[in-house]
């Protein structure tokens, strides 16, 4: 399903199939549910609360359209993705964002749950992958969110910007590494390993 109209209100729906939102700016998203993943794509101001997302391969992703350029001034909160259902040859991810300049995850659990393959391959990539495509990212902020699972749980490219990263919690269930990416946050604060509580310092990896 295409959702393309402006300052739509979507309250307390169950989504069974794939929507995209395209150019829908000013959508504001609450209490609903999806069970086969979704996007925004080329959208200027969204804001996505108290979600639940789960099924398919990418469970959301934020993107760049092809007649509207990057994404701009998302807010996600309160929300959960989990349980993605990722075919042979997939690379799942549960938030994937390629062209966002404006980002900002709060109070949001984003879980691939424990590492699997499928008939010896691996098809779980990353919780959060902040990928350098679609006129890149810029501007990401991520405050008291936890994140678990995939091959390596969080992946970011930034193009500029602030990269903030506070009370971000690593979940048990990475299978190659916890993080890599570039650049190096501008700021972060409290993050940390959840099974022992050890702090994290997330790094310019590549």
């Amino acid at each position: 399903m295409s959702i393309t109209g402006q300052n739509l209100t979507i309250r307390n729906c169950e989504f069974m199939g794939w929507f995209d939102a395209n150019g829908a700016d000013g959508l504001y998203m609450a209490n609903c549910t999806s069970h086969i993943g979704n996007s925004l794509s080329g959208v200027f101001g969204a804001s996505i609360i108290k979600c639940d997302f789960s099924g398919g391969d990418d469970l959301f992703h934020i993107t760049r359209s092809n007649t509207r350029g990057h994404c701009e001034n998302v807010l996600i909160e309160d929300c959960w993705f989990h349980d993605p259902t990722p075919q042979e040859g997939d690379h799942s991810d549960g938030l994937q964002v390629r062209g966002c300049w404006g980002l900002t995850i709060r109070r949001t659990n984003i879980d691939m749950g424990p590492w699997f393959r499928i008939f010896g391959t691996d098809v779980l990539n990353a919780a959060l992958y902040i990928e350098a495509d679609n006129d890149g990212n810029r501007d990401v902020v991520l405050e008291d969110v936890r994140l678990n699972g995939g091959g390596i749980t969080f992946r970011y490219h930034l193009i500029g910007g602030a990269f903030v990263v506070k009370n971000v919690t690593i979940g048990p269930d990475w299978h190659y590494g916890m993080f890599t990416g570039s650049p190096a946050p501008t700021q972060q604060s409290g993050n940390t390993v959840e099974a022992t509580g050890d702090p994290i310092t997330f790094t310019a990896s590549n």
